[in-house]
């Protein structure tokens, strides 16, 4: 594969070259082009700060900024280090402002000192510098830092049935005033506390939590005046025990940008694979401890929303930040907190956090995508990371109300209830699905209720919206006549769930066309413990020990369709059959056959996987240097009116311009309003695509993928080959079978369990059967079956209590089924009181 790189004539960031000009000064050009922004980007510069169409701020040297001032009419300098050391700084280090690690923490104890009816502060883990300074490293002593994390709650030793709201600062160095605001923030709760009711009752529902400082050893690079510039981290990528930076330009070969280095969409897209750039993402997702401190933070507690304050633009961003037009499930309800934050931020726009441009690791996209919380990002507004004393007070200020906002947001327009086991009233965990909501988006984990509480919170947009209470081993609940309504909370009360029937389904996977059974098709039902099962040599296969509900049954095969639907399944056994289809439509685009196209889409005969031709986005070997979109769209709606399945797969190879260039494929309902299913920036192998696609079930669908060059880099392109849409897959419900019932021993269902469990197991024909309970030394506790029973299903209750009636103590125990004529079957159960 051909690649190349062309760099603008204009303003050439050669680092290396540079290096002899250590004074930086930031350089604004108003009103900014899209292209002129991207340009910087692709040549790595190091860019302060960007509010589209307004401005975009350079960190340059001097005489790089006398040259853009040349090529930029009306480009002027709003920063230099002189100035930011000295608004940071006094002859006493310490003026007012802006706190150092010392002074912020001394003050943290101050108020947790001061507040103990309602404040506690923990520690939440050591930086890179501690770690290095007690693993012997001498060049590390000045870096013995801490994460530390204050909470506010009226019961602050306690983790209480409350929606939890969160407030960071500073995950980059240079950037302290996120540690003003958030310091602000919590003063504005524990000063007013008692004495405003707004406050007093903010505290007395809501579990708030604050860390002012993410980035502590970075920010002590800053304060000190090693790298005015600083972004990252202090971790020692070369391994030479000792901090490196290149001469204060932010740029260096040691640290990771914290927010590049979270999961979910970790990767290269708005990041950097070379660790001495600004915006280098580490070597895996969580390698740093200061992004495992918080990624075990967000996983501790049960938080509805949250901001993360940065500096500088003026901005208020929201999920999804990693592919372009990837929209977010709850993207309605997600843009209208940030509209309210927005009134009070005059000066401020909002967006999904991909409109400023794509960027993976970041904090928001993992604490929406693993915990469904309403994450921000707030860029605060001004003109410099650090400006003078007098203009901090009404930047934070300004941005109080919006804060407060945030933490209100969950008693409006928002659903909340308690879903507890019928049995034993006990709290359990639930998925809460709104159809008309999560079935379309981004991906998200499903919003769960707590396990500790039962408690859920759903915010939501105003209108109703049915509500779906699911937990396997338990009948579905639907709630439909119920609203979420402006200036108050629904809740939806005490959701009790009752246990569900035993089930088994027999099952048979057949080819479509000739009705011959598929061997070695997977069968999986989701959202249950039950492995994958695959089919025999004629297609069938049982899935012995399940429970009677709706679920969703993911079947595939090679070669056929990947059908994804829902499946009922009665109480005892069930019987249904299904027919996987061969492509409704393919396309080894040996011809061209229609699709429609801009830019220099076509096909080509340098790459293939079938035939002797791929579609391709640039026919040429590789794409020009320039930045662009281009499109390729299937020139056919798809009608999904009568149509219980629909996947499309296609295999692919590319190769992009490294962190910037991508591939999006795309899906639409209307040909207007397109959502990123998947992105592809470098799959250098032949690799096949498959996705089902049944949210977009009931209408039209249209297909197309859209390549976007961000920067001045060629490089070979994206190649598409075997394009296929599935489609029309059937089921069909109690056919005949060849299968009888089998012996099989369920894992009981709650398990732990207090005080009740049920156990359920299957025998083949009339048997005597025994039922044993033992506890870990092998001693019979209590025999809860013996005596014959016929064929099918059995299911019954243990309560606990031993053979002599008596409550057995907590631990592990057994269980065994002996039946006549067939091997014991013996599972673990644990009480837990």
């Amino acid at each position: 594969m051909k690649k190349k790189v062309i760099l603008l004539p204009v303003i050439i960031f050669a680092i290396l070259g540079c290096l002899w000009s250590a004074d930086r000064v930031v350089v604004r050009i108003d009103n900014p082009t899209p292209q002129m922004f991207q340009s910087y980007l692709m040549q790595k510069a190091d860019i302060a700060a960007y509010h589209p169409g307004k401005f975009l701020d350079i960190v340059v040297t001097r005489k790089e900024a006398a040259q853009m001032q040349r090529e930029y009419p009306g480009s002027r300098i709003t920063q230099t280090e002189e100035q930011s050391q000295l608004n940071l700084h006094s002859s006493d280090r310490d003026i007012a402002g802006y706190r150092s690690y010392t002074t912020m923490l001394t003050e943290l104890q101050q108020i947790a000192a001061a507040h103990p009816d309602i404040c506690r502060l923990y520690n939440l883990g050591d930086t890179w510098g501690k770690q290095y300074f007690e693993q012997g490293v001498s060049a590390y002593q000045p870096y013995q830092f801490s994460i530390w994390a204050m909470k506010v709650s009226d019961n602050p030793d306690s983790e209480e049935d409350e929606p939890g709201v969160y407030y960071v600062g500073a995950h980059h160095a240079r950037e302290p005033l996120g540690v003003e605001t958030t310091m602000k923030i919590l003063h504005q709760l524990v000063d007013n506390y008692g004495s405003n009711t707004e406050m007093t009752n903010r505290v007395n529902n809501t579990q708030v939590w604050f860390i002012p400082l993410v980035n502590p050893d970075g920010h002590q690079i800053v304060w000190d005046n090693t790298d005015t510039w600083w972004r990252k981290n202090i971790r020692d990528n070369n391994s030479n025990h000792t901090f490196d930076s290149w001469y204060q330009y932010g740029y260096g070969d040691d640290g990771v940008d914290l927010n590049r280095n979270y999961g979910v969409y970790w990767g290269s897209l708005g990041a950097s694979d070379t660790f001495a750039d600004p915006t280098y993402h580490g070597t895996n997702a969580f390698s740093e401890p200061e992004t495992t401190i918080i990624k075990n933070f967000l996983d501790s507690h049960h938080f509805v929303a949250g901001i993360s304050y940065h500096t500088y633009a003026g901005l208020v961003l929201y999920p999804t930040g990693y592919y372009v037009g990837n929209y977010a499930i709850d993207n309605t309800a997600l843009a209208g907190l940030a509209s309210e934050m927005l009134a009070t931020l005059p000066g401020y726009s909002a967006e999904p956090e991909f409109g400023l441009y794509p960027s993976m690791g970041g904090m928001d996209d993992y604490s929406y995508a693993e915990h469904g919380n309403f994450a921000y990002t707030i860029e605060l507004a001004g003109d410099e990371f650090i400006p003078p004393a007098n203009q901090v007070t009404q930047i934070v200020n300004q941005n109080m109300n919006a804060a407060f906002l945030l933490m209100d947001r969950i008693n409006h327009s928002a659903y909340t209830g308690i879903v507890v086991d019928s049995l034993t009233d006990h709290p359990m965990v639930a998925k809460i699905t709104i159809p008309d909501i999560d079935n379309f988006g981004a991906y998200r984990k499903p919003y769960v209720s707590d396990v500790d509480f039962g408690r859920f919170y759903r915010i939501l947009p105003l209108g109703n919206h049915p509500v779906v209470i699911s937990a396997y081993g338990y009948q579905t609940k639907t709630i439909t006549n119920t609203s979420a309504v402006d200036n108050e909370q629904t809740n939806l009360g005490t959701i009790s769930m009752v246990p569900a029937q035993p089930a088994s389904l027999i099952g048979r996977i057949m080819n479509g066309s000739n009705l011959q059974g598929i061997m070695g098709a997977a069968v999986q039902l989701l959202g249950t413990p039950l492995q994958e099962v695959f089919t025999d040599s004629d297609g069938y296969f049982t899935l012995p020990a399940t429970y009677a509900g709706t679920y969703t049954i993911d079947i595939y095969r090679d070669s056929f369709d990947w059908m994804r639907v829902p499946v009922t399944l009665n109480p005892g056994e069930n019987h249904m059959e299904w027919q996987l289809q061969v492509p409704f439509m393919e396309d080894t685009f040996e011809t061209d056959q229609g699709w429609i196209t801009t830019g220099t889409w076509a096909i080509t005969n340098s790459q293939h996987v079938s035939g002797s031709h791929c579609l391709t986005d640039s026919p040429g070997n590789y794409y020009t240097g320039s930045a662009y979109v281009s499109t390729a769209q299937y020139p056919n709606s798809v009608n999904l009116q009568d149509t219980p399945n629909i996947s499309v797969s296609f295999m692919v190879k590319s190769s992009m311009f490294p962190n910037y260039d991508y591939v999006n494929f795309q899906c639409s309902k209307n040909g207007v309003d397109w959502q990123t299913i998947d992105a592809y920036y470098n799959t250098f192998n032949w690799t096949q695509k498959r996705y089902n696609l049944n949210e977009y079930l009931g209408g039209n669908l249209f297909l197309r993928f859209q390549f976007v060059t961000q920067a001045y880099g060629d490089a070979d392109g994206i190649y598409i080959d075997d394009f296929k849409i599935y489609m029309y897959s059937t089921v069909t419900e109690n056919p005949p079978s060849p299968l009888s019932a089998s012996l099989f021993l369920m894992q009981n269902c709650p398990n732990p369990f207090n005080p009740e469990t049920m156990i359920t197991y299957s025998i083949p024909q009339k048997s005597h059967v025994n039922l044993n309970i033992y506890n870990i030394r092998g001693q019979l506790v209590k025999q809860i079956v013996t005596g014959n029973q016929e064929s099918g299903v059995h299911s019954i209750r243990w309560d606990g209590k031993d053979k002599n009636g008596n409550g057995t103590a907590s631990g592990v125990y057994f269980y065994r089924l002996d039946v006549e004529g067939q091997h014991s079957i013996t599972k673990k159960m644990i009480l837990m009181k």
